[in-house]
């Protein structure tokens, strides 16, 4: 909004803008991040750091810059934990932050949280989980097998 607000000529709005910008990171970073863990928290009232909690963070950014490698570290260490439709963001933290070689270590893993699994399996888009027996409540159709990307689930 700041961008937006700078390049329509509104100084003023875009200054507010930063300010809003600065605040809410500043407690991000104080309710959520551990200076013990050097990761974030899922929530208020616990320590425990999960994959999600720590993926969206790298990928947007918010990290600060002394703490990336340390995050991307122990995400390359969990492995591919996260959805498939958080998979986009973990991979691009990973990429963004030094892991590249991890990051194509796990599109091709051989295991069943990978592309390569999928394709292997014969899927011809990306299904809504890595593997069936994770979507346990695909619809199917008599003669057919379950389409995990096309909504029956």
């Amino acid at each position: 909004m700041g961008e937006l607000a700078s390049a329509l000529g509104k100084q003023s709005d875009a200054r507010q803008y930063a300010e809003q910008e600065r605040a809410g990171l500043a407690s991000f970073q104080k309710v959520l991040f551990s200076p013990v863990s050097h990761l974030y928290r899922d929530g208020v009232g616990t320590e425990h750091n999960s994959v999600h909690a720590n993926l969206f963070p790298l990928a947007f950014g918010l990290v600060p810059a002394h703490e990336r490698m340390y995050v991307a570290q122990w995400l390359v260490h969990r492995g591919m934990a996260a959805s498939v439709y958080a998979a986009q963001y973990f991979l691009e933290g990973l990429f963004e932050n030094g892991e590249d070689a991890a990051a194509l270590h796990l599109i091709t893993a051989d295991g069943d949280r990978s592309w390569k699994h999928m394709v292997e399996s014969g899927t011809t888009i990306t299904w809504e989980a890595w593997d069936q027996k994770y979507k346990p409540n695909i619809q199917t159709k008599p003669g057919l097998e379950p389409c995990m990307g096309c909504g029956s689930g």
